[in-house]
């Protein structure tokens, strides 16, 4: 085939661009019913306000990252960023509030600090959760004073003494950036965890975990010490009062995976989905129903673990119900899946590896007798030839990026840089070469 033969020769009909263009499509109706927060072009983290949406961008190299969607989340942890308030337990531990600029670059970062005894080190603090849940545990982390980790231990009873021994615990190299080692004892399990930086020193420190897999009610202790580099066991161990680590903005989610960060001061803050579609007359001129292509560039936070049994939504056409719909998404086998009801089409990437918060191109022909599914250039699974496909069509007049058809009960999580729409079916070919 020539090259010319492996590009398009249709323009499309809907070409939504988020990596140039940092607004929104006119026919795109947008909403969010609470502020919410990202990265910004200076690699700060910002907030956006009611039904603002959020393109984002990386906080080290500052590149864009596209427009930022993702479902409800609940922060459980009060004071947020204040680990001075009472609502946070210190033992043999000092905290100095608001001593040095966070990643959102106001001076509202604490710093952890050690006293000159020779102790457990703690600050923490007690949560009843639901028994056997996953939850993922998150904090902005810096190096200050010293050379020191950050350890982050949970466990199913706070009350007695901090045991490295009896407790899934896992700790961050804030010098490095890297996991230093984990532990898991006792009833908690350790799921996953992950650093990332942040820009200007700091790190993200994330924890996956179940707090407690008895089955008896869980009171979760989420604990945060500064330890010396290399001395994992070292505890109790004796600090020197004045040297530590900075932290700022804790969250913990019901969930495998982070999500944009939540302020809280003295109640849970719960951050709204974004919605995002396109309806009605500002559908009815870019679709084919008799059969078009997609091509989407998209990333998504979804966890790279087995537990994980989330979808993460790409985008969804459907007339309002669960009846009739395509549902383009990342699956919970780790790849990416083409799903239609009544299995009028189908096709599915599993198991290909996936890693959350990577771009991946995927394309999407949608014909009677010619449906089929590409991902990074290469085609996945085999042409579907039935002809019920054009049923479902002719009905859809809505379209969603990251969200599921009524009722919105799954979400998308993630970014998209980009979504083409082609009005005329493509081969097998022009979809590699167009997600390669």
């Amino acid at each position: 085939m020539s090259l010319s033969n492996a590009f398009p020769s249709v323009t499309p009909s809907l070409n939504l661009n988020f990596i140039r263009n940092n607004r929104l499509d006119p026919r795109i109706t947008y909403s969010r019913s609470t502020t919410a927060t990202y990265v910004g072009s200076d690699g700060y983290i910002k907030t956006a306000v009611t039904d603002e949406p959020r393109f984002e961008y990386d906080s080290v190299s500052l590149a864009p990252r596209g427009l930022l969607l993702e479902g409800p989340r609940t922060n459980l942890v009060l004071y947020s960023e204040d680990f001075s308030n009472a609502d946070w337990t210190k033992v043999d531990t000092n905290v100095t509030t608001n001593i040095t600029a966070a990643p959102s670059n106001s001076l509202t970062a604490d710093m952890i600090v050690a006293a000159a005894t020779s102790a457990q080190h703690q600050v923490r603090k007690a949560i009843t959760l639901g028994t056997s849940k996953t939850y993922t545990f998150s904090v902005f982390a810096k190096q200050a004073s010293g050379v020191y980790d950050l350890v982050l231990a949970f466990g199913a009873n706070v009350s007695g003494s901090w045991d490295a021994n009896a407790r899934a615990s896992v700790r961050f190299n804030l010098l490095t950036g890297v996991v230093a080692a984990t532990t898991q004892n006792g009833n908690s399990s350790h799921i996953s965890s992950s650093i990332t930086p942040a820009g200007n020193g700091w790190y993200r420190c994330v924890w996956t975990f179940i707090p407690d897999t008895t089955g008896a009610t869980a009171v979760f202790g989420p604990g945060m010490m500064a330890i010396p580099s290399g001395e994992f066991a070292a505890i109790p161990w004796t600090g020197d009062g004045t040297s530590g680590v900075y932290v700022w903005g804790a969250q913990l989610e019901e969930a495998y995976f982070s999500s944009s960060y939540i302020q809280t001061t003295s109640a849970e803050v719960t951050r709204a989905a974004d919605d995002m579609e396109i309806t009605g007359s500002n559908f009815t001129p870019w679709y084919n129903q008799s059969g078009g292509a997609f091509v989407i560039s998209s990333d998504t936070f979804k966890a790279d673990n087995t537990a994980n049994t989330t979808n993460s939504r790409i985008f969804n056409l459907s007339d309002g119900t669960n009846d009739s719909r395509y549902t383009l998404l990342y699956n919970t086998d780790g790849g990416v899946s083409m799903s239609a009801a009544a299995a009028a089409f189908s096709a599915s990437d599993s198991d290909s590896g996936v890693a959350s918060k990577t771009v991946q191109k995927v394309g999407v022909n949608i014909e009677a007798g010619n449906s089929f599914l590409t991902h990074n250039g290469v085609q996945v699974g085999s042409t579907d030839t039935g002809a019920i496909v054009l049923n479902y069509m002719n009905r859809f007049d809505i379209f969603r990026l990251q969200t599921s058809s009524d009722p919105e009960t799954s979400y998308g999580w993630g970014h998209i840089q980009y979504l083409l729409y082609y009005p005329e079916p493509l081969t097998v070919a022009q979809l590699r070469t167009l997600t390669k």
